[in-house]
């Protein structure tokens, strides 16, 4: 009785063991959408290459709700690879949604080539959704040389949501508040993006300066 016991319970953990063991790879083209994310999940916590081409090719998914996890699951792999993904999914996909996604993730990677495609992104994708994620993302990576780059688009976007985002972005990076209403008449609007043109040059010159003094204190 006990033998057949322990072998019954041998085969309850071996099949348990097998089930746990599934290539999530496998599951990426599954029919069923929580598998589809739950795969992406896992690949993307093992977060090496591998995962990663995985990850890329799912991107390319019909159904934008895996695509847009998918470039969430890239975001969460710290490889070149991913990154590089990021940016062809940001330049190239057709669906709005997607790119979106790609320009968020990109937003906090600390590195140039992210830094160049939200700078292009932000100046001439079609959508405003996509150019407002390109625009925080910027804000996020904090590099002082885009703050002009910044009010050149608030300036000239017709889309008061990229305008927001954009003042926001020079807002975060510069540390002051500009009180800007995107929603206000144009007249209004023209005198307070003049007003933080003006504003921005002192408030950029002293950040640098302080940033500059901490760098050769030796302190981050």
């Amino acid at each position: 009785m006990r033998l057949r016991l322990l072998v019954g319970g041998v085969l309850v953990w071996a099949a348990t063991v097998v089930v746990g063991c599934n290539d999530p790879t496998e599951d990426l083209r599954s029919d069923n959408a929580n598998e589809r994310v739950r795969a992406i999940r896992e690949l993307a916590r093992e977060g090496d290459d591998s995962a990663a081409r995985e990850i890329a090719r799912a991107v390319a998914h019909p159904d934008e709700a895996t695509a847009a996890e998918a470039v969430r699951g890239l975001g969460r792999i710290a490889r070149p690879s991913a990154a590089e993904a990021l940016v062809s999914v940001a330049e190239s996909d057709a669906r709005p949604r997607v790119r979106r996604e790609a320009a968020v993730q990109l937003g906090r990677r600390r590195d140039e080539a992210a830094a160049r495609t939200l700078r292009t992104l932000v100046k001439s994708d079609p959508d405003p959704q996509v150019r407002g994620a390109a625009a925080t993302g910027l804000g996020h990576q904090g590099n002082l040389a885009d703050v002009m780059g910044l009010l050149e688009v608030a300036e000239s976007d017709a889309d008061p949501v990229v305008q927001s985002r954009a003042i926001g972005a020079v807002e975060q990076m510069v540390g002051l508040r500009f009180k800007f209403n995107p929603w206000a008449p144009a007249d209004e609007r023209a005198e307070a993006l003049a007003r933080v043109r003006a504003l921005v040059p002192y408030a950029g010159a002293f950040l640098q300066e302080w940033q500059s003094t901490r760098e050769k204190e030796g302190k981050p």
